[in-house]
């Protein structure tokens, strides 16, 4: 993944738990402060009819957050759509969750 960097770093907590089959169960990172807005960026050509365009959005690592481009794809069986990766404000801390795809 292409990462660009941000300061300054907000503290995190991880915790694991449990959510449905979408997403998958997994580590989540609670953050305290929220991630920066999200960055523009320039959509490239779509390189195939069945390509779908995977916005670009911010992680947590390493106690800062870092913006990860967006990029096509293909998706993985048809009648599906790609549910994108976003932060959710929970109990006063911020929560990223994971992007997947969903079945229609």
């Amino acid at each position: 993944m292409d990462y660009r960097r941000n300061t300054p770093p907000p503290p995190a907590r991880y915790v694991e738990v449990e959510v449905g089959a979408e997403p998958p169960a997994g580590r989540v990172v609670l953050v305290d402060a929220p991630p920066p807005p999200p960055q523009e960026e320039s959509v490239p050509g779509r390189p195939g009819p069945r390509h779908v365009w995977i916005v670009g959005h911010w992680r947590y690592r390493n106690g800062q957050y870092l913006w990860v481009h967006g990029r096509w794809e293909v998706p993985p069986r048809p009648h599906t759509r790609f549910v994108p990766p976003h932060w959710e404000e929970r109990g006063g801390s911020h929560v990223f969750v994971e992007g997947y795809w969903q079945v229609l």
